[in-house]
């Protein structure tokens, strides 16, 4: 996947990782009019009948406006992923 910016203005792209959560922002030279939270709702895991596992969430934004009142919250995807591991390992405590 490439982003092309097709506008005059200036974006910087920042990601990081903070304890397990990618962090992400875009930055520019004009004064934004809204800010978005994007977040997990409805998380869990399935075990299903040939032994593997599916994540399973959807994926929501809150939209804020300049003095950082909700003015949405809205639907953005589904997610159903295949795990490569297994993920209820129990502990070692000793």
């Amino acid at each position: 996947m490439q982003i092309t910016n097709q506008t005059n203005e200036t974006y910087q792209i920042n990601i990081k990782i903070e304890d397990d959560h990618l962090v992400g922002e875009i930055r520019t030279n004009i004064e934004p009019y809204e800010t978005y939270r994007v977040y997990e709702r409805d998380h869990k895991i399935t075990h299903e009948y040939w032994g593997g596992y599916v994540r399973h969430n959807l994926i929501r934004r809150e939209i804020f406006d300049f003095s950082s009142n909700l003015i949405n919250d809205e639907y953005i995807c589904e997610n159903h992923a295949l795990m490569m591991y297994e993920p209820l390992i129990g502990t070692n405590e000793e």
